[in-house]
């Protein structure tokens, strides 16, 4: 939060509001000056930006869009996301989740990136051999 929003909510405290409204103000701003799912994604998926372009090439921002709009659709039955998925497309979504899982897994053990995204290029069924 900033120091303006921290100072609000001490005057809230000082006069007296109810312990739980403050904290639920205060979540409420922490979470609006916090970083969006979407964008705590893209960060992490970062390191791995090359590898992922090669696995799913120009779907790659489709993917994250699907990823978060979904998401926030099952928690919170948002009905106005662009990018969420009907039911029959969460198969096919999952195959790549697994996928984009086992490139980052495998990388962060060590294995070379490129060997990685070959195996799961080249092998469609790579989610259900391990």
């Amino acid at each position: 939060m900033s120091q303006d929003e921290l100072r609000h909510v001490s005057i809230l405290e000082k006069h007296g509001v109810p312990l739980n409204t403050v904290k639920f103000i205060s979540s409420r701003l922490s979470k609006k000056s916090g970083k969006k799912l979407k964008e705590k994604i893209n960060v992490y998926f970062l390191p791995f930006d090359d590898q992922l372009n090669q696995l799913l090439g120009k779907e790659m921002e489709l993917f994250v869009n699907k990823l978060v709009d979904s998401r926030n659709h099952l928690a919170h039955l948002c009905d106005d996301c662009k990018h969420q998925m009907r039911p029959q497309e969460f198969i096919g979504f999952n195959k790549k989740l697994v996928k984009v899982l086992y490139l980052i897994i495998f990388s962060k053990m060590g294995l070379p990136q490129d060997k990685i995204v070959k195996n799961l290029r080249t092998n469609p069924n790579i989610a259900f051999e391990f």
